[in-house]
């Protein structure tokens, strides 16, 4: 039996869509930028600070990497100490790591970018170059080390590797790349 009415259509699309072959769907790509403005990386659940760990993660990932190198708490290296007082004297610090590497004694600031950089806070960014221009007045080679560098493991451990070495990769530091001051 023959259809009656009107004809049926056939539209080009359709006809097209079954032809033409399927392009498989792209991904969106995240936006580059600064890498100050991108933020870095998801944790792995195994890189998490136990409950008791009293500092911050990048201290954590520090404090690891010491251990692993073979340094001694206590000997080797002090974590969370007072120097000139703590904060309880005018010009007294409180310092994330004092690493005694001869021949010289180094003090490593982990600085998170966010509380030391992004606010904008002058006041803080003041108070740092204060109290990094009081430690180096007192005899140590100060190494600033920045949070994002800390949580990749190959960036941590390049640059942790230049910092035992003396030598500051931190972009926002007064002293880039400066090589240790070491006497002769």
């Amino acid at each position: 039996m023959a259809r009656r009415g009107k004809p049926r259509k056939i539209r080009l699309w359709k006809v097209l869509r079954n032809v033409l072959p399927q392009l498989p769907r792209v991904a969106p790509r995240n936006p580059k930028g600064p890498a100050a403005t991108r933020l870095p990386p998801p944790l792995a659940p195994e890189t998490v600070a136990p409950d008791s760990w009293p500092g911050t993660l990048p201290e954590y990932f520090v404090y690891q990497w010491l251990q692993r190198r073979g340094l001694k708490e206590g000997t080797d290296f002090e974590y969370q100490v007072n120097v000139e007082g703590g904060r309880k004297r005018l010009f007294g610090a409180v310092v994330d790591f004092i690493v005694r590497v001869l021949p010289q004694t180094m003090v490593w600031r982990v600085q998170g970018y966010y509380w030391h950089f992004a606010r904008g806070d002058q006041e803080a960014i003041n108070a740092d170059h204060r109290s990094r221009f009081e430690l180096q007045s007192r005899g140590f080679l100060v190494i600033d080390l920045l949070d994002f560098d800390l949580i990749d493991p190959v960036q941590r451990d390049w640059v942790l590797r230049q910092a035992i070495q003396g030598v500051e990769t931190f972009a926002l530091s007064p002293n880039i790349f400066s090589t240790a001051s070491l006497p002769a």
